[in-house]
């Protein structure tokens, strides 16, 4: 829900955010739980202070999260304006109208806690405009923004990589009812060793380029497990630190059969 201007808080008097300054003082309150701002840089010059590259459309991310049960708090994203100032002519990057909408769906996207999904990353050497079967089953979590607006082309804005992510975590009461799960390990070739990191991805048997949804092996397992030889290192509070965890996926899936990849 939309809450107003951004608040004022030490350092920053309220309303536009327009330097770096400004920029630091509000993502701190977001890290102090104050409160989510969203964040638009009118002329990237906030982009380019922070030491990012021109073709950055814009960046977010949940800030403080409760400890207890895992929901986030407050979050922030950070929208590049130059992307719409009807120039376009290098390094200032023009994009049309429904794509800049779908990129700011994308950072929310972050803001909510999705991270970035890979799937027919082939469409990258596929040409423009991107062939819409492959464009289908694209998620708006992409990385990159390499083809035309979903909406351009007909689709949802949403693939349904990204609603089924979103959907999980955020499940209506009909989400075990809608979707099903392809669960499992990933192991090395020894059958044993756990993988952390695949992109494991469940393909659609009748339209598998149109209908995947992925997951990571070992998602849910801190990144930073620490160790307890020295005693200095207890790891990251964010994840679980339960072993059975490592290399385990977990794939919400509309109805259907599925291969796994």
């Amino acid at each position: 829900q939309y809450a107003g201007p951004i608040q004022p808080v030490t350092g920053f008097a309220g309303g536009d955010v327009a330097t770096l300054g400004d920029y630091n003082f509000v993502v701190g309150s977001c890290n102090n739980g104050i409160q989510s701002p969203i964040i638009f840089d009118a002329n990237g010059a906030i982009v380019a202070a922070l030491g990012l590259p021109p073709d950055i459309i814009g960046f977010a991310s949940p800030c403080k999260l409760d400890p207890q049960s895992g929901f986030i708090l407050t979050a922030f994203a950070v929208l590049n304006g130059q992307f719409q100032d009807g120039i376009d002519v290098y390094p200032n990057f023009e994009l049309s109208p429904s794509q800049f909408d779908e990129a700011i769906t994308h950072e929310l996207g972050h803001f909510s806690g999705l991270a970035h999904s890979q799937i027919n990353d082939s469409i990258l050497s596929a040409g423009y405009p991107c062939p819409v079967d492959q464009l289908a089953g694209l998620p708006l979590m992409f990385p990159f923004l390499a083809c035309q607006s979903r909406s351009d082309a007909g689709l949802p804005i949403l693939s349904p990589d990204d609603q089924a992510c979103l959907s999980r975590l955020y499940p209506a009461p009909d989400f075990n009812t809608t979707y099903g799960t392809i669960k499992g390990t990933i192991l090395f070739s020894d059958g044993q060793t756990q993988v952390q990191g695949a992109n494991v991805i469940a393909r659609s048997v009748s339209s598998p380029l149109q209908v995947a949804v992925s997951a990571v092996s070992g998602f849910r397992f801190t990144g930073n497990p620490g160790q307890a030889v020295t005693g200095d290192n207890p790891g990251s509070p964010h994840g679980s630190h339960d072993a059975t965890l490592i290399g385990y996926y977990e794939i919400p899936v509309p109805p259907g059969t599925y291969t796994v990849e």
